[in-house]
């Protein structure tokens, strides 16, 4: 019915607040569904692999066994047996049962599932039937549009064509007392003994049972449901599903390609992904953080999701109370911290706490039986080792810190220096993510704020030793310690342990396996330009700006630095957006520019209305300013941002134009100073960058008031004075500050400073360096016009770019140029520079090139006759 499909087509998720529902479709992706029960090895390999192994493991031992939802009641393997009238789909926590089930009914209620098989299917959830205390019969548990009379009719006239799904058996609270159970569905009694009765096919024998349960609830399940019954087992998504299902929460093919790609690198959480709620705890924090791939205040270390999930299963899947629940979390660590230095990862009844043990559901643990000889063992394991690895972390955390003192100590001495037992290091990178201040807040109990002051002193000293007993010098250490680096999110520890690293001379190696390709390819040209694009107005008056060029790209009068534009946007919308005259907006811009000022320095981007200027505050509309309500314990706080950072970081250069000539001498050089050469303080730099930009003197006109013409005149001068300094200081000799300087000078547009910089870079004789990701050609050719004796430019680049960049290289003769190239590039480069004569010294940087351009390149020199240098 409508009802029924409109109630089946939404489902509520975990953070989902009110009137907020996901449609099912635009969520559900087929899990794995297995019609066999998997041996000891199988489940032991299977637990010990990870990353692709472990779902290329798992795809080969499942081969041919896995099956669709229709085919749940089909004769078993295409036998003519009748069909299966009682099926059990048993799977761990969080793997997706009950959206299973309310799949099934949705597909049934739509016509595309088992049509023509089942007339009726009716859907009982085990954690609703609990809290009902009543007696009633079947006719009255079975809420529907239809009355109890429809119902009993229909019960007894196509009892064979009636699909009953029980959702949640292993939550059913069964009575301990032997309760006689009602042979008809008119007979009242409370609701577990009517489900009992179904179960057993007591009443309603020729209906059919769908029944879902945890592994751990099985045994008792199949001695009270009736035969025949069938067995098969949800095993959460294989590695197309994983795929599949972030494509389907993101809808942005690209985005979540993205997402896709980066969960992968990281072995550990990818493994995790079998699991569709930890699926949808990764991909819920990557919607936060957005395409840009940064969040503040969200917690994204493969830690914070282990943690995540564990929360969110106790919170939704479980009736402890909060005590029973730290008991559980203590027990389930001592177990894992067992069976962990021996690698045991599968455990007999007899290994597990008593008070596992008496527990009726066990989260986090499966089960299942191993034949022995004459009869069947029950054997018990975490969902995946990871999770083994991370309860024998948490166990640490749990307990006090004199014990977790000498258990960790334990541990570290165990694992050693990383050459014996590098089974133990997931725990160590574990214990490093616990002990992240952020996550170990989020920990219950009364320990872990102690405890992990402790913890985190002794990882400190362990990695310390590591690099001073020189064992780092291999891809796999080097990997390893960064993770735990970035697990752990401790400023300090990471200064300290740098630093070391650095005076030790070891070489730090890592693999791009470790660090995500993809952060470089979302990087674009103009970094700070590309994040303000995500205001259409922005977007607007560049591409406006860009269809004057033409395809050409050449501009003569038009205005196209970044600085420019973002007055541009200013200007736009307080013509266009706004209600205050002349000199009311003059005062608008100077009290944005005086809180934006307030907070660059200390890093603050969120402010509360106490910290606005009075005059904003008591606006109705601040443009340029968003809003938002932060929850303070029983309250609302009302918060205020900048549209982005760049944002704050104009309005605070604006600010220093917008003063009287005196006033912004001594702000700027304040600035300037605390600057210092570009190597600490890097954060003030962008603020720099746009003084650069509004000193412009076309710029600078369009800026209203009577200072801005006088001031950034004086301005100008202090910050050609300031880079000349940066020159001599010879801190320039990095693609940073090269790429930075070159920017600023663009800004700019002044040639008289460009060519006294300029003058003054060739007679340091110090190299310009510049990435070509970082700097544009533009930018390059504009900075080069007024140099004629650079010594050295070192140059990242592709084919592309060096096309654009033919003018450069036509003007370098006698003049080495270092291209760092890859062995795919060669080829287009070589190209690129043929018959380009003019060019006198130019140095191909090429990593492991192949025979095939060797033998390409030498032919290629003999051919030109030119003194290039290969090296």
């Amino acid at each position: 019915s409508w009802s029924l499909l409109s109630e089946y087509a939404y489902i509520t998720e975990y953070t989902s607040r009110a009137g907020e529902q996901v449609l099912l479709n635009d969520r559900y992706t087929d899990p794995l569904i297995i019609q066999k029960h998997r041996e000891k090895k199988e489940r032991e390999t299977e637990m010990r692999s990870r990353g692709e192994r472990f779902f290329n493991t798992r795809e080969t031992n499942q081969r041919n066994q896995n099956i669709r939802l229709d085919q749940l009641f089909g004769p078993e393997n295409g036998s003519k047996k009748v069909p299966r009238k009682a099926v059990i789909l048993q799977g761990d926590s969080g793997s997706g049962k009950s959206v299973t089930a309310q799949k099934i009914v949705l597909n049934w209620a739509s016509g595309e599932l088992y049509a023509g098989f089942f007339d009726v299917a009716f859907h009982l959830r085990c954690k609703e039937l609990n809290g009902l205390s009543a007696e009633m019969s079947l006719l009255d548990l079975l809420d529907c549009s239809l009355t109890p009379n429809e119902i009993g009719q229909i019960l007894k006239d196509i009892p064979q064509r009636i699909l009953f799904i029980i959702d949640g058996f292993d939550e059913l609270m069964l009575s301990g007392t032997k309760e006689s159970l009602p042979p008809k569905p008119d007979i009242k009694s409370h609701s577990q003994a009517i489900v009992c009765s179904l179960l057993k096919g007591r009443m309603m024998r020729e209906s059919f049972l769908l029944v879902t349960t945890r592994s751990t609830a099985v045994d008792k399940l199949e001695n009270v449901l009736k035969k025949p019954q069938c067995f098969v087992e949800i095993m959460g998504f294989s590695e197309k599903g994983v795929s599949e299902y972030f494509r389907k929460f993101f809808e942005d093919e690209e985005f979540s390609s993205q997402v896709y790609e980066q969960v992968k690198i990281h072995e550990m959480l990818y493994t995790a992904c079998f699991i569709p709620v930890i699926c949808w705890i990764i991909c819920t924090i990557f919607k936060r953080k957005g395409k840009d791939g940064v969040v503040t205040s969200e917690l994204t270390t493969t830690t914070s999701i282990f943690v995540d999930f564990v929360l969110t299963l106790l919170k939704h899947h479980s009736s402890l109370n909060q005590h029973d629940e730290l008991n559980l979390l203590k027990d389930l660590g001592q177990l894992a911290e067992s069976g962990t230095p021996k690698r045991q990862v599968l455990f007999s009844r007899n290994n597990l706490p008593k008070a596992i043990s008496d527990l009726p559901n066990i989260p986090f643990l499966c089960t299942f039986h191993q034949q022995e000889r004459t009869y069947l063992k029950e054997m018990f394991g975490f969902l995946h080792l990871s999770f083994q690895e991370f309860f024998t972390a948490l166990f640490y955390m749990l307990t006090d810190k004199a014990e977790a003192k000498i258990k960790v100590k334990q541990l570290l001495e165990s694992a050693g220096n990383g050459r014996r037992n590098e089974h133990l290091l997931p725990v160590i990178r574990f214990l490093f993510g616990l002990s992240n201040k952020k996550v170990s807040r989020l920990i219950p109990g009364e320990h872990p704020k102690s405890t992990s002051t402790v913890i985190r002193a002794l990882l400190e000293k362990w990695i310390s030793k590591v690099i001073e007993k020189n064992i780092m010098d291999t891809f796999y250490m080097s990997d390893f310690i960064l993770h735990c680096l970035y697990e752990l999110q401790d400023r300090e520890i990471l200064k300290n342990v740098m630093k070391l690293w650095e005076r030790s001379g070891i070489n730090i190696h890592w693999s791009l396996k470790g660090f995500s390709s993809q952060v470089y390819e979302q990087v674009k040209i103009h970094e700070m330009l590309y994040t303000a694009c995500f205001i259409p107005v922005i977007c607007w008056i560049i591409c406006t700006i860009f269809k004057r060029k033409g395809k050409d790209g050449v501009v003569t009068s038009e205005l196209t630095t970044t600085t420019s534009i973002f007055v541009d946007f200013v200007l736009t919308l307080l013509k266009h957006h706004s209600s205050l005259n002349q000199h009311d907006e003059l005062n608008l811009l100077k009290d944005l520019g005086q809180l934006a000022e307030s907070g660059t320095p200390k890093r603050q981007v969120l402010f509360s209305r106490n910290n606005l200027p009075k005059a904003i505050s008591d606006l109705p509309n601040i443009p340029f300013l968003c809003t938002f309500h932060q929850q303070e314990r029983t309250y609302l706080k009302e918060m205020f941002g900048f549209l982005h950072l760049s944002f704050q970081e104009f309005f605070t250069a604006l600010f220093y134009m917008l003063t009287d000539k005196a006033e912004a001498k001594i702000k700027v050089k304040q600035l300037l100073e605390s600057a210092g050469n570009g190597r600490r303080n890097e954060h003030l730099l962008p603020v720099i960058r746009f003084l650069f930009g509004l000193s412009n003197k076309k710029v600078s006109r369009l800026i209203p008031g009577e200072h801005p013409k006088s001031t950034s005149t004086v301005i100008r001068a202090l910050l050609e004075k300031w880079i000349s300094k940066v020159i001599e200081k010879n801190i320039m000799d990095t693609f940073y500050m090269s790429d930075f300087i070159l920017h600023c000078l663009y800004e700019l547009q002044d040639r008289e400073i460009l060519k006294n910089v300029m003058k003054l870079w060739e007679r340091s004789g110090i190299n310009i360096h510049w990435s070509l990701k970082g700097v544009d050609c533009q930018v390059v050719m504009y900075c080069l016009q007024y140099s004629s004796r650079i010594m050295s430019m070192k140059v990242k680049s592709n084919a592309k770019d060096l096309k654009m960049l033919h003018p450069v290289l036509c003007s370098m003769e006698k003049r080495p140029m270092f291209l760092s190239l890859s062995d795919e590039s060669v080829q287009k480069i070589l190209k690129t520079l043929s018959g380009q004569t003019s060019v006198g010294n130019i140095r191909l940087v090429v990593r492991s090139i192949s025979n095939a351009n060797v033998d390409l390149t030498m032919n290629f020199l003999v051919k030109e006759k030119m003194g290039r240098r290969f090296r």
